[in-house]
């Protein structure tokens, strides 16, 4: 038997004259054997002035040299109404050498989490990194991201490779490209 710890952070700030009638959380997890973990999220927040609800569930499952995670919310505010949010996140080795992380994440136009900012309402953000490290001294990155925002009506892709290598304790040196292309939609 394995102990199960149970940590809950929040900070709660009291509008002008109107405390917060009452804040509820929880968080909990499984473990399903040894590749599947599944988890759920809630916090509720009754306020005088403004509600707001978050409901959310995650899963991660171990595929050997990979993971890969998911996690879907639902948000409930005063000021937007119902949105929900998902991501998924896939990384892992491909060899001694070469490490993937992939991420994929949309949020409607409605989704706000007040306790944490993990991008912007109506957004699609799609992210590839690829890591490398063939010795101690020397690492590779290259990344490449596409997003979307139909709230804002901004499209940006960007792409980017750099190279470092460690000539002594405090001396380095490196190299890189970035590429970025953004676009704005008129009358958005």
């Amino acid at each position: 038997f394995e102990p199960v710890f149970i940590v809950a952070h929040y900070e709660v700030r009291p509008g002008a004259g109107a405390p917060k009638q009452r804040v509820f959380a929880g968080r909990g997890r499984v473990h399903i054997g040894d590749d599947l973990t599944i988890g759920g999220t809630r916090v509720s927040e009754e306020d005088r002035e403004q509600n707001f609800d978050l409901s959310g569930l995650d899963a991660a499952l171990n595929l050997g040299d990979f993971t890969l995670r998911g996690e879907w919310a639902e948000t409930d505010s005063f000021t937007a109404g119902r949105g929900e949010g998902y991501r998924l996140h896939l990384s892992g080795k491909i060899d001694r050498v070469w490490q993937l992380d992939a991420i994929y994440r949309n949020l409607d136009d409605t989704y706000r989490n007040l306790s944490n900012q993990v991008g912007d309402p109506g957004e699609e953000r799609f992210g590839l990194v690829l890591q490398g490290r063939p010795s101690d001294d020397t690492r590779y990155l290259a990344s490449y991201t596409k997003r979307h925002n139909a709230l804002r009506g901004e499209e940006s892709e960007g792409a980017s490779l750099e190279a470092v290598h460690n000539l002594e304790k405090d001396l380095s040196v490196s190299a890189g490209i970035e590429k970025l292309d953004r676009t704005l939609q008129a009358g958005v």
